[in-house]
């Protein structure tokens, strides 16, 4: 899918009122979380819930994988972090 269909889709939803958005670190290469953190620009950030998955183990990996996820998402700490095996 085109990247900017991606945020086309994700804003109307967001429009509609959805409010809760799940991603992961590694879907999609990556990709997933990166879309989606450009449809949260220009105050969408604010409309959503966010929460990512992560399967980092030991701890070391599990920050890396969270400090990623941040980054592609291009939020700040207030994401919902789930721990998957």
């Amino acid at each position: 899918m085109d990247p900017q269909e991606s945020i086309r889709i994700i804003r109307a939803g967001l429009d509609e009122g959805v409010n809760f958005l799940d991603n992961c670190w590694d879907y999609n290469g990556g990709e997933s979380e990166i879309r989606m953190g450009n449809a949260l620009r220009d105050g969408y950030r604010q409309k959503a819930f966010l929460m990512s998955k992560i399967d980092g183990a030991p701890k070391a990996a599990a920050a890396s994988q969270i400090n990623e996820s941040l980054r592609r998402l291009q939020t700040d700490g207030s994401i919902c972090c789930n721990f998957t095996k």
